[in-house]
């Protein structure tokens, strides 16, 4: 429990922006890594391997899925 009513609150309310900061950098850094290489399929490599964490778990990320993904997320913003 918290010591001063409302802190939680205020908490929460400070770290919202901060994620989105955070979600668009991550965003920032992909398509920078983009321009760079000009190879997407490096790109959907790299962000599946970072995803499955290990790469054991990144073989069995599929691209095709994470390409799957990234149509839906366009088609709800």
């Amino acid at each position: 429990m918290s010591a001063v009513p409302g802190l939680t609150a205020l908490s929460i309310a400070a770290k919202i922006p901060l994620y989105n900061r955070f979600r668009n950098a991550d965003l920032s850094a992909d398509r920078a890594a983009l321009l760079v290489t000009k190879k997407p399929e490096v790109i959907l490599s790299m962000i599946g391997k970072l995803a499955g964490g290990s790469n054991r778990l990144a073989e069995c990320v599929s691209e095709e899925s994470l390409l799957m993904q990234s149509e839906k997320i366009e088609q709800l913003t």
